[in-house]
């Protein structure tokens, strides 16, 4: 599924590896979404994840910090 992304994006996808709302391997639910959260890029793995991740940025942005 991340070759359906544009070559950049699915680098950065593949970077981050997994999405930090669901724990979930990003690229295994469909094409990951990227969603701009305090001025950083954060995959997420479906659309569904969206809403908690716009709720509680700090908790998720953190994880993103430590992958």
């Amino acid at each position: 599924e991340l070759a359906k992304l544009s070559p950049e994006a699915a680098v950065a996808a593949e970077r981050q590896h997994v999405c930090l709302v669901s724990g979930e391997m990003l690229g295994t639910m469909g094409p990951p979404t990227k969603v701009v959260v305090d001025g950083k890029d954060v995959w997420i793995c479906c659309d569904g994840c969206r809403e908690a991740l716009l709720e509680n940025p700090a908790e998720f942005l953190a994880k993103l910090k430590n992958e």
